[in-house]
């Protein structure tokens, strides 16, 4: 009901690869897990395709879960399960023993031809076997698709589209959008001016000459007759080390915009919060400007998982 829909509706458009996980499903290694990968995947479903682990999650099979004991019996769930293909952390990986295997009797012929013809099949599929003048894929210029014109708006609208408002608050005479310029203003937080906080884990190689910042969008948009710029934290979104940079900054300026959050240096592949507060000294940077300002605060938080930012939801003091 809650995951299965969504890998359903993937193979029915037409995937023809599925990344088996890390993790366990009902107490079995999802990677040796055939009713996973076999019974549903295959026959419930009817995936033509190949399935591949993730990175080590083989080897996880038998060193994380302590499922099996052996390379041997690894290989013998996995591929049995319907796992086609190993991405292995080791260069003696787990795979390599499928060969010992089969010898003994615990994978046959039939399975490992099916593992391999599934793997062959999208090989050929995507032309790997064809003269390269029959190959559609050896026509398209790297430069007509990656940071394309098209692809770069595409980009912008979705950025756009997933910003989400919270709260627009009108007691002080002014909401988002800001059309008239103020007389003075603050950008504050770890986030205003460094590029590489504002892209997810795997994100691609930056480019800054697609990048702008939060500091130098405002300074274009021209939303202050004087800005005033302070990042508050010496050790980005971590936020341990705070200076008073904040309070400066913000001193009796008619707005205020703070810029706080996670990013990937808190939020990525295996690594996780233990709570949902605004990391180190956030929260303390959000006050300090909050309180320096004579005008609204604008929040903008960048995350992935939530935070809890009831200080400012419950202040007395003007949000937008």
């Amino acid at each position: 009901m809650t995951f299965l829909p969504q890998f359903r509706a993937c193979i029915e458009a037409g995937a023809w690869s599925v990344m088996c996980s890390y993790n366990s499903i009902n107490g079995v290694p999802a990677c040796a897990n055939k009713e996973l990968l076999t019974d549903i995947l295959r026959n419930e479903w009817g995936f033509k395709g190949y399935v591949v682990s993730d990175q080590g999650a083989i080897e996880n099979i038998m060193s994380a879960h302590h499922y099996t004991n052996s390379t041997v019996a690894t290989a013998e769930v996995a591929v049995n399960a319907g796992t086609c293909l190993e991405d292995a952390n080791e260069e003696d990986n787990v795979f390599a023993s499928i060969g010992q295997a089969v010898s003994e009797g615990l994978i046959t012929d039939a399975t490992v031809i099916d593992a391999v013809s599934r793997l062959f099949l999208v090989r050929m599929r995507l032309g790997e076997f064809d003269p390269p003048e029959m190959n559609p894929y050896t026509k398209l210029k790297v430069e007509d698709y990656v940071q394309s014109e098209a692809h770069r708006q595409l980009s912008l609208e979705a950025a756009m589209a997933s910003a989400v408002l919270m709260k627009n608050d009108m007691t002080m005479g002014m909401t988002l959008p800001i059309t008239t310029p103020v007389n003075s203003a603050c950008v504050v937080g770890p986030f205003i001016n460094d590029p590489s906080l504002y892209f997810g884990d795997y994100s691609p190689t930056l480019m800054p000459e697609y990048i702008v910042t939060v500091q130098d969008g405002l300074q274009d948009a021209m939303i202050s007759k004087a800005l005033s710029y302070a990042e508050g934290c010496t050790d980005g979104p971590k936020c341990n080390s705070y200076d008073s940079s904040v309070v400066k900054a913000c001193s009796d300026v008619e707005l205020a915009i703070v810029t706080l959050g996670t990013g990937k240096v808190l939020e990525s592949e295996g690594n996780d919060r233990a709570d949902i507060n605004l990391p180190g000294q956030q929260l303390k940077l959000l006050q300090d400007a909050a309180n320096s300002a004579k005008g609204p605060v604008v929040l903008v938080l960048y995350n992935a998982g939530p935070l809890d930012v009831s200080w400012a939801k419950s202040s007395d003091l003007s949000w937008l």
